[in-house]
């Protein structure tokens, strides 16, 4: 279960994460920092803190995967300190959104006059994230930035719901699930019901910035994507290879547009994507 523990005299929390790499410590927003620092666990304290034995295994297992941590402080009391700590778990998503890979947060660290774990995550880890760079300075910067925009659009429920589907997609252990999740989120995103390759190439290729030679290469390459969603939903012949591009493509594609909605500050709707496609004539 996910919990956040701050205790009376401690001065900070340590979400520790996965699937990025720090270079030095960064100020996401004040009392919010991105570190390279990860704690080593010690086992016969966090034997007494965890719910079972699963979460236990989650705490062995994000030991061994952690990359980066977000250090929380800066609040006067214990209570302020968790539930800052508590909204910081979605700054997850906000990295990576920002980097367009998966990232996600493991377990606490709670110091103060003891050491108090929990977990942050609903899902155990079973492989690592492969290909971990250190996250760029123009990726930091842009998240530092569109912070605000995005803890406001937590709150809205078309975007809340893709961006939950792109964070979990990337734990299922089958390709083709993954596939239909991250579509899912695209569909609910966009608020396609009707003319569904189309229109989803359409409003991402109006959505997402680029020459009008880019847009016109995305609209195709996004009919591909789609087609490859297609015969995973539906069981169709298709190679391990097509299914992994299909899966990375799709990734990148929600990524891109859940990182647009974040800079305009809101969810275009359909209409207006509408008529911004009927803004040309031949």
């Amino acid at each position: 279960m996910v919990k956040i523990f701050a205790q009376t005299g401690g001065e900070s929390i340590l979400v520790v994460g996965h699937g990025l790499r720090v270079k030095s410590d960064f100020e996401l927003s004040p009392g919010i920092t991105l570190t390279n620092s990860t704690p080593k666990i010690d086992y016969t304290v966090a034997a007494n803190e965890v719910d079972g034995f699963i979460d236990y295994a989650a705490l062995v297992t994000g030991e061994r995967f952690a990359n980066f941590s977000i250090r929380i402080d800066g609040e006067p009391t214990a209570k302020l300190l968790a539930v800052k700590g508590w909204n910081a778990l979605w700054d997850f998503h906000l990295l990576a959104i920002a980097t367009k890979r998966p990232v996600c947060s493991l377990f606490t660290l709670s110091q103060g006059e003891n050491r108090r774990y929990s977990i942050a995550s609903r899902n155990i880890l079973t492989q690592p994230f492969k290909d971990l760079d250190f996250i760029k300075d123009g990726e930091l910067n842009w998240a530092r930035q569109n912070k605000s925009n995005f803890d406001k659009l937590i709150g809205n429920a078309t975007f809340s719901s893709a961006m939950r589907c792109f964070g979990n997609a990337h734990f299922l252990p089958d390709v083709d699930m993954r596939i239909m999740l991250l579509w899912s989120g695209i569909e609910r995103l966009l608020e396609v019901d009707s003319e569904l390759t189309r229109r989803i190439a359409l409003y991402s290729s109006i959505i997402i910035p680029g020459t009008q030679v880019e847009k016109v290469e995305r609209f195709k390459s996004i009919k591909s994507l789609y087609n490859i969603r297609s015969k995973a939903v539906h069981g169709g012949k298709t190679s391990d290879t097509a299914l992994q591009d299909g899966y990375e493509g799709a990734a990148k594609l929600l990524a891109q547009l859940l990182s647009r909605c974040v800079e305009i500050g809101r969810v275009p709707s359909p209409s207006e994507l509408d008529e911004l496609s009927l803004s040309q004539s031949v």
